[in-house]
């Protein structure tokens, strides 16, 4: 059996997640944050990506978490152009392979919801 952060109910993958070491924040900008994360018990790593947009209403902002499983050498690589230059959105979309991601919506006056979707990355729209 996998371990919680990749279980198949997202909202028990999400809690795993939400324990998650941060490694390293590649990109932190206050609705647009992008950290690198370990699973404290199976050891995995992901992506992990949080973007907001602000509607300048009434303070219930449209939000999405999105985690990557990245594979060990996924990991170095980010963390070595880190090390070279700021991280961009380029740099993410080039882990875009076709992937089980993880995304946990938060929209705006509606209830939040969590899936798990295979895809290729994409980023959330961003203020």
């Amino acid at each position: 059996m996998p371990c919680s952060c990749l279980n198949d109910d997202p909202r028990i993958a999400l809690d795993a997640l939400r324990a998650a070491t941060t490694l390293r924040v590649l990109i932190d900008e206050s609705h647009f944050i992008v950290s690198t994360r370990r699973c404290p018990l199976c050891g995995r790593c992901f992506l992990s990506i949080f973007t907001e947009t602000i509607d300048w209403a009434d303070g219930d902002d449209p939000q999405v978490w999105t985690c990557v499983p990245l594979e060990s050498h996924e990991l170095d690589r980010l963390h070595a152009a880190a090390d070279r230059e700021p991280i961009t959105e380029d740099h993410l979309l080039g882990l875009s392979i076709r992937r089980r991601i993880l995304v946990r919506r938060a929209p705006k006056a509606q209830p939040e919801s969590a899936d798990w979707a295979v895809r290729d990355l994409t980023i959330p729209p961003h203020d």
